[in-house]
């Protein structure tokens, strides 16, 4: 359903054209959506939002499959990995670095 709300309605199909190239697309153009809900609409947002905590607690207690350090939930991995490159920057490949370099000597930039 995911790929019919955030693919099909903007004419950019993904998967479909994955699965029909064998798993893989050369260079796709990805999609997204947000979806905003009043919970209370559905029911006791409280409640509603309790059951999600604990479906999160349950779900980051199974145990991981052979060679998984841990399940992350939606948006976990993100986040550590933004936390890490707050603490030790953002890595970038050599060949970047040294077109980064290379575009500030031509701009008389200092680099970092």
């Amino acid at each position: 359903m995911i790929e019919c709300l955030c693919s099909l309605t903007v004419d950019n199909p993904i998967i479909a054209p994955a699965l029909a190239a064998g798993g893989k697309l050369d260079a796709p153009f990805l999609n997204g959506v947000a979806i905003a809900l009043d919970l209370a609409a559905f029911g006791d947002r409280e409640h509603i939002l309790g059951e999600a905590d604990r479906l999160a607690r349950l779900i980051a207690g199974l145990p991981p499959a052979d060679r998984v350090e841990r399940i992350y939930l939606p948006g976990e991995r993100g986040d550590s990995i933004l936390q890490a490159r707050m603490r030790e920057g953002i890595p970038l490949p050599q060949g970047t670095w040294s077109r980064l370099l290379a575009c500030a000597k031509a701009l008389a930039v200092a680099p970092p």
